[in-house]
């Protein structure tokens, strides 16, 4: 029997941080002859914390919403929806660190969720990045949406943070493979500021470089010159 619970999510980016709403269709499979009392209670209770996350025929209020995404899960501990929408909240709150434990559980709880367990992973796994980013642990967030892009190839949100991280940290040429990449499985004209970022930077390298050469020429002559006036006063 299956129960399915639609509600939006707020998919967190690396750098802007500006939140974006998607809705989407969560079908929580349960794999028993019946819903016991405690999984019609936690998806109840998950119903509720939606209607109040949102706003949707009651006031919006997320410490409401957490609360009941809390007994939620203190019901079905490995519940997806909720571990997934409790996540999102704590990241609004800019509480990085708690936000990072839920979406751990929730990707860890995917596998339940039947033919689309990958595509929930992977969306765990980008929130979970996106945690790691502002919380400073640089590698950490990279490997996260690298697993999410990988595991989801048409997910623009997880190619867009993994490129962001590249560019933050000037590695050039792996950012412009990874938009090329982007840009192939996962078309999107969001990829476009990065696109005008790599070409300033690769002109900057490319003029560095050209620099660099210079300089060198420069003093090889300069030395040359110095070792005939040494010749000369000799």
């Amino acid at each position: 029997m299956a129960a399915a619970s639609r509600y939006r999510i707020i998919e967190p980016r690396i750098g802007e941080m500006r939140m974006r709403t998607y809705t989407l269709t969560l079908v929580i499979l349960v794999h028993c002859a019946s819903i016991t009392r405690a999984q019609d209670t936690a998806q109840y209770l998950f119903e509720q914390g939606y209607s109040h996350q949102v706003g949707e025929g009651v006031d919006r209020d997320t410490k409401r919403a957490l609360a009941f995404y809390t007994e939620a899960i203190r019901l079905e501990p490995t519940l997806y929806a909720p571990l997934y929408n409790a996540a999102l909240i704590y990241h609004a709150q800019g509480n990085y660190a708690q936000a990072q434990n839920y979406f751990i559980k929730a990707a860890k709880s995917a596998s339940a969720m039947g033919p689309d367990a990958e595509r929930y992973e992977a969306m765990a796994r980008n929130g979970l990045g996106t945690c790691f980013q502002m919380l400073e642990k640089y590698s950490a967030a990279e490997k996260q949406c690298d697993i999410a892009r990988r595991m989801r190839s048409d997910y623009v949100e997880a190619h867009y943070n993994y490129i962001n991280i590249l560019v933050r940290e000037e590695r050039t040429n792996e950012a412009v493979a990874a938009l090329k990449m982007a840009e192939k499985m996962a078309p999107s004209d969001r990829y476009d500021r990065f696109k005008g970022l790599l070409a300033v930077k690769k002109k900057e390298d490319s003029l560095g470089h050209v620099g660099g050469l210079v300089f060198f020429v420069l003093l090889f002559l300069a030395y040359g010159i110095y070792l005939k006036r040494s010749k000369r006063s000799n």
